[in-house]
């Protein structure tokens, strides 16, 4: 499992923001420390963190800049402010329906990492009193000066192994990995539709309309049985963003593509079944599909060899797909 250092815990970071696109969180992190003292290139002049940094430190070709690692270890004005720096990240850039996930995973870091048991001591005081701003800013302090590995994650180990003998010690090195992986802490649904359900829910609200000959727009508008139907329903999709999120992270692969793999494979085994309820109204295509992924058997990703995938994860990877209008449940007579 990845330990702690800058790039894991950009990638943790990352995938709580609003705006989660590749280089961003790494500009919000490192940026503001390039404005002290003493922080500056070889041409004297502040660092540009940029795409092209950013890529180098993907590839492991590049760490954080010395002098900004300097300067976190050197400069305690630093430390006052970083607490302030995640206050305003906290308030304005981490999507407060993620920000749960973002404070599980990092405690997977740092469970994971060799960290003085004093150090994890104050941090678990820190995040126990719910002071999550000094929280996340000394754990982000800690990882800027950590030296980045040179080998970064499953996917690069395997990309770097001969093809003589890639196919067996990838199978071992599998399964040493998957020994040693934790259970899923499963994603707590909110109470409200979160923004990031919205494009599934949309789906499921077009099929009970055409099973009822109704339009709704909202949950509450919906009858009784359907108000709890939907609530199913949204506990197979949290199932699925619980492997989506807390699977990919265990695995190393922060690009979520083990994941990617996984919902192709379910979209390729639910299709024809999607297809044979083409004259079906939405409602019952969508338990048709779904009757068929409670029987489909996963082989092909990573995450399929560990217990994390059943019928409610597998329903809601469907729910995915509807939301990107892959397996849309009301098909208009022109599509």
């Amino acid at each position: 499992m990845e330990k702690l250092y800058f790039l894991s815990f950009s990638h943790v970071f990352r995938d709580s923001l609003i705006d989660n696109t590749q280089n961003h969180a790494v500009e919000l992190l490192l940026t503001w420390l390039t404005f002290y003292p003493g922080v500056l290139n070889r041409n004297n002049q502040p660092y540009a963190i940029n795409g092209d940094l950013v890529k180098d430190m993907e590839k492991g070709k590049q760490d954080v800049p010395k002098p900004i690692k300097i300067a976190v270890q050197t400069n305690p004005q630093i430390s006052a402010d970083a607490r302030i720096q995640f206050k305003e990240f906290l308030s304005c850039e981490i999507s407060p329906q993620k920000e749960a996930d973002l404070y599980y995973r990092l405690w997977k870091l740092i469970d994971a990492s060799d960290i003085a048991p004093d150090l994890v001591a104050e941090w678990k005081h820190e995040f126990n009193a719910h002071h999550f701003d000094k929280f996340l800013a000394d754990v982000f302090l800690y990882a800027v000066v950590q030296d980045a590995p040179t080998h970064r994650g499953r996917k690069k180990e395997f990309a770097e192994k001969k093809t003589g003998d890639i196919v067996v010690r990838d199978i071992e090195y599998l399964n040493s990995m998957l020994k040693e992986l934790a259970y899923l802490e499963p994603i707590k649904k909110p109470d409200e539709i979160a923004p990031e359900e919205h494009a599934y829910i949309a789906e499921v609200l077009l099929a009970y309309g055409s099973h009822l000959n109704n339009t709704y727009h909202s949950k509450n508008e919906l009858p009784e049985d359907m108000q709890n139907d939907l609530e199913n329903r949204r506990d197979d999709f949290y199932a699925a963003e619980t492997v989506r999120i807390q699977g990919s992270s265990a695995l190393g692969a922060s690009d979520e593509a083990e994941f990617g793999i996984l919902k192709e494979e379910i979209f390729s085994n639910v299709r024809d079944a999607y297809m044979a309820a083409r004259n079906d109204d939405g409602y019952n295509r969508m338990l048709r599909v779904m009757e068929r992924a409670d029987t489909v058997t996963c082989v092909k990703s990573v995450l399929a060899r560990t217990n994390w995938v059943g019928s409610g994860e597998r329903r809601g990877v469907c729910h995915m797909l509807a939301g990107e209008k892959r397996l849309p449940w009301v098909v208009s007579d022109n599509e």
